[in-house]
């Protein structure tokens, strides 16, 4: 964002409203009653080459790199990115961690076929592709 893009885009904003930063430009479309707080963390298979261009990339946003065991991790701002290595000619899977407003109440656990599964857990929630897949 451009320094006057709030402000141009709305004229009756306050001073304290204004700002570049991902949390001042959401601010007017975040609604707490939600569920939803934000995405924290996604962990996806990747093969070499899709690993190397994705770290390069993190890497040019200013994301710290770290590996652990057979993961690359990229750490950016309230954002973690989990490359895994795909097993060649296998599906890709992918899980999409969320942080809530409130922990959830009633069903914990809600499967889509065998196309993904949402598990809700205390103020988190991970969301798997495909349904019954653990990193």
């Amino acid at each position: 964002m451009y320094p006057d893009f709030l402000r141009q885009r709305f004229p009756d904003i306050k001073p304290e409203e204004e700002g570049t930063t991902r949390e001042k430009s959401s601010a007017r479309r975040y609604v707490p009653d939600r569920l939803l707080n934000d995405i924290t963390r996604f962990t996806l298979t990747v093969n070499k080459i899709e690993a190397d261009q994705l770290l390069q990339e993190f890497r040019a946003y200013g994301c710290a790199i770290r590996a652990d065991g057979q993961k690359q991790i990229a750490t950016g701002p309230e954002i973690e990115f989990v490359l895994l290595n795909a097993e060649p000619g296998s599906p890709r899977k992918l899980a999409i961690e969320m942080k809530l407003n409130r922990a959830k109440t009633g069903d914990q656990s809600y499967r889509f076929g065998s196309g993904s599964e949402l598990r809700f857990n205390g103020e988190t929630a991970t969301w798997y592709f495909p349904a019954g897949w653990r990193p």
